[in-house]
């Protein structure tokens, strides 16, 4: 019986293969769970290797694969483990990428979804706050010499503005109402 320490028996081998073929045989050798690969060049940085176009298009697809665990993770989905029988990074970056596409403007339509949803919350418990403060005011009279004037001290005006210059003009009435406006 070994210790705690021993590790399964291993044997260090090297396998050549032709260049057009490694990455279906990386993919089966991978498959099986057994194999371990190293490096035999580890002070070598990845943009001076013989692939590095072939690299950095797999650092895209890992980068890739790490925002789909992500969102699933924040969906609250488990993965699906598919068997590719045919591996084929052309293919696999195109439907990644379509994917990716796919999630981000899924992600995008959400979180415009609840900001609309909290505008409409607001705007809703604005009109529920005090609704008989609304339904109170009276009627304004029309001085043609004044321009509209109402009876009671209070009065509401409406109106459309640009969304780009409403901050200007919020500012605007609070000033001129001296801190005494309900928006």
């Amino acid at each position: 019986m070994g210790t705690l320490w021993d590790s399964a028996p291993m044997t260090l081998s090297e396998l050549r293969c032709h260049p057009d073929d490694a990455y279906a045989m990386a993919f089966e050798l991978g498959s099986v769970g057994v194999v371990q690969f190293r490096d035999l060049n580890p002070d070598v940085n990845a943009f001076s290797r013989h692939k590095a176009e072939e690299i950095k298009e797999v650092e895209r697809l890992e980068r890739q694969l790490r925002f789909f665990e992500k969102v699933l993770r924040q969906e609250n989905m488990p993965p699906q483990h598919v068997a590719a029988d045919n591996f084929n990074i052309p293919d696999l970056a195109m439907h990644f990428e379509d994917l990716e596409k796919s999630i981000q403007r899924q992600v995008v339509a959400e979180q415009n979804f609840n900001r609309d949803l909290v505008a409409i919350k607001e705007e809703l418990a604005v009109l529920n706050t005090d609704p008989s403060w609304f339904s109170s005011q009276s009627v304004a009279e029309v001085d043609p010499e004044l321009g509209a004037r109402s009876r009671s001290s209070m009065a509401f005006v409406m109106g459309v503005i640009l969304t780009e210059k409403f901050d200007q003009f919020q500012s605007l009435l609070f000033r001129a109402t001296r801190g005494k406006i309900y928006m």
